[in-house]
């Protein structure tokens, strides 16, 4: 498993605790419950405010299997819109395969061509075993390339985890930066960190628990020992029920 499926898998987990952490601050006004709406508040801001959520598409790829955008939520996608008979989309190839090396996993290409009458299922197979590409291709045949105002070939959108877009490119565009870009997005960034502030915050959460208890036990047997030398001793239940005709007995509450 990857650094990134692991950081995914965990999030989605120490959200929901996170969450449960948050309900009960709120009832007894905790610390951890406080560290904890921190760090929700932390994870979520994860996301760019501003980023366009990619139009979600449904296509058939050359070897027949029926494929969306949204399959691949989790994963960083990467949508090249090209042709066969386009000699910059041709030279893209090169990149798109540094890149894809380097992301292996952690990264979707799909290549889509925009031209699905000249380039047919055989002559993409062709084009594919003459480049030697390894990731998915398919033509265009619900018009993707005009909801994604594709005007000029190759063009190249790139989509975080969730679904939204952080880059575009149009025209031959250098696999350095497509890689700066892709490794800069927070999720992939931050990954390795962020896995580590939840392991510390879910041990701070231990401790404080645990403290609690030790503390909750002490304050018990300090009642216990109370009751034995003042049998007279009222608990903070029988001053809320006598507080209006018995003020004194505030000064005898051992909680």
């Amino acid at each position: 498993m990857s650094i990134l499926k692991l950081y995914l898998a965990v999030k989605k987990y120490y959200i929901m605790l996170i969450i449960a952490q948050v309900v009960k601050a709120l009832k007894i006004r905790k610390l951890p419950g406080i560290l904890s709406i921190i760090l929700l508040i932390f994870l979520s801001t994860t996301q760019l405010a501003y980023a366009d959520v990619a139009s979600n598409f449904t296509l058939e790829d050359i070897d027949g299997n029926i494929f969306s955008l949204s399959d691949f939520r989790g994963k960083i996608v990467l949508l090249d819109f090209f042709a066969t008979w386009c000699n910059p989309c041709k030279a893209e190839i090169v990149h798109l395969k540094t890149v894809h090396d380097m992301f292996r996993e952690d990264l979707v290409i799909i290549s889509i061509s925009i031209d699905p009458i000249y380039d047919s299922v055989d002559r993409l197979r062709q084009f594919r075993e003459d480049f030697n590409i390894t990731w998915t291709l398919a033509r265009d045949m619900a018009d993707v390339a005009q909801d994604y105002n594709v005007g000029i070939i190759p063009t190249l959108y790139i989509i975080d985890q969730e679904g939204y877009i952080r880059y575009h490119h149009v025209g031959e565009t250098e696999a350095s930066i497509l890689i700066e870009e892709i490794s800069i997005i927070p999720e992939f960034n931050s990954a390795i960190t962020l896995l580590a502030l939840m392991v510390v915050v879910t041990i701070m959460l231990l401790f404080m628990k645990k403290s609690n208890s030790k503390l909750g036990k002490k304050h018990k047997q300090m009642l216990t020992e109370s009751r034995k030398d003042y049998p007279h001793t009222y608990t903070c239940t029988d001053i809320i029920t006598y507080t209006h005709t018995h003020r004194k007995l505030l000064c005898r509450c051992y909680v």
